[in-house]
């Protein structure tokens, strides 16, 4: 039975850590190692991991000073001794069974890195997040015609091909060690990416599995973030996307710009030069600028719009609302179910929806309901224009 090495990064999560704890020492995979790093935290957080390891063979603590998410991997990575290495977000928990079903799969097809999906919650409800593609074992030409193609995304714009997080997945040692130990440290947009998407390109079998065990905790701390300081987020984003770009093939160069475009949308405010002095709000550009409008979704991309409109002023919010109304009140968040805009006044209503599935549905269902003029979702043209490429700074050397 070859040894799991489970990397759990801990910083100041004091009210998560002991469920987060408690699941994965539960695990029923025998030859395993927890590596709990604390990254400098200010809170319990530090006297909890201790208790852990007095009390559990297999739990060993690292305490570092604070130097962020990829510095705390690489401490556990380089503690660590096992064959296989997974890693944990220390405010997420695990089913019961997640490694010894990963890993018998795992031992069976002799893959290099094994993808599973997950749950994400929110509030008292969890929804399952699945890859798009069949369950199996994916080498040779079958890896590098059906997964590196469309992995870093698929149609309709944007669906995802494999998630890139990598708490879903476990990788043999020799696949992720230098990868993740080469991982510039700047790095604090995407973080999982950098490191997974190269993983892949390097991989010589995937495993994929419809399996679902991690649960991603969704809180208002994680899901309505302080808006960072224009400069320093671009900085985020030069880093992440110079340090993929040069160590994936140049064939998926275009795929990754893609990935790169489709979060950065999400973030234009920051990230979008002349975002404000736009005479419409990117990328509806039938939205125009100091109009009234519904907001239609509370998910990620909806939450920071909501943000942004509300600090700006650059238009104005009548309402937000989203299906998932009663989960997402129960963090404080003022949104309301979509049967209260039916006789709401604005100029239109603006589906703040990133991902392609849900935003085409989101669409059919509005139409049903309200004029077609008064419906707008992402100008997919304006998105992959030149001109779009070129005030997001995505230009290759």
């Amino acid at each position: 039975m070859p040894k799991l090495s489970i990397i759990i990064p801990v910083y100041n999560v004091e009210k998560y850590l002991r469920k987060c704890l408690d699941s994965v020492v539960s695990q029923d995979y025998d030859d395993k190692e927890i590596i709990v790093v604390d990254d400098g935290s200010t809170d319990e957080s530090p006297q909890i991991c201790d208790d852990y390891e007095a009390r559990y063979n297999c739990v060993h603590v690292v305490h570092k000073a604070n130097g962020g998410l990829v510095s705390a991997r690489k401490a556990g990575l380089r503690a660590s001794s096992g064959e296989y290495i997974t890693f944990v977000d220390s405010d997420d928990w695990l089913e019961a069974g997640a490694y010894a079903s990963m890993m018998d799969k795992l031992e069976g097809s002799h893959a290099q890195c094994i993808a599973a999906d997950y749950y994400e919650d929110v509030g008292d409800k969890s929804t399952v997040k699945r890859q798009d593609y069949e369950d199996g074992l994916y080498s040779g030409d079958k890896l590098r015609e059906t997964i590196l193609p469309t992995m870093m995304g698929k149609q309709p714009f944007f669906t995802w091909g494999i998630f890139p997080a990598l708490c879903t997945k476990i990788f043999d040692r020799h696949l992720i060690e230098d990868v993740l130990l080469a991982e510039d440290e700047t790095i604090v947009m995407g973080e999982d990416t950098a490191v997974s998407f190269i993983c892949f390109c390097k991989a010589e079998s995937i495993y994929i599995v419809h399996d679902v065990f991690y649960h991603y905790v969704q809180k208002k701390s994680s899901m309505v973030k302080e808006i960072p300081d224009m400069t320093l987020e671009r900085k985020r984003y030069s880093a992440l996307y110079k340090f993929v770009l040069q160590r994936i093939p140049e064939y998926m160069h275009e795929s990754w710009i893609r990935y790169m475009i489709f979060n950065m949308v999400q973030r234009s405010d920051n990230l979008y030069d002349g975002f404000y002095q736009l005479p419409y709000l990117f990328p509806f550009t039938s939205v125009k600028k100091g109009s009234s409008i519904i907001l239609y979704g509370a998910g990620t991309y909806g939450q920071r719009l909501w943000n942004v409109l509300k600090a700006s002023h650059f238009i104005d919010i009548v309402v937000w609302a989203d299906k998932n109304a009663a989960e997402i009140a129960k963090l404080g968040l003022p949104v309301v179910k979509p049967d209260a805009i039916e006789s709401m006044p604005s100029d239109d209503i603006v589906v703040a929806i990133s991902m392609g599935k849900p935003r085409d549905s989101a669409e059919k269902e509005l139409r049903e309901r309200f004029p077609k003029k008064r419906i707008h979702i992402w100008d997919e043209n304006l998105i992959f224009s030149d001109e779009t490429r070129r005030r997001f700074r995505l230009l290759r050397d």
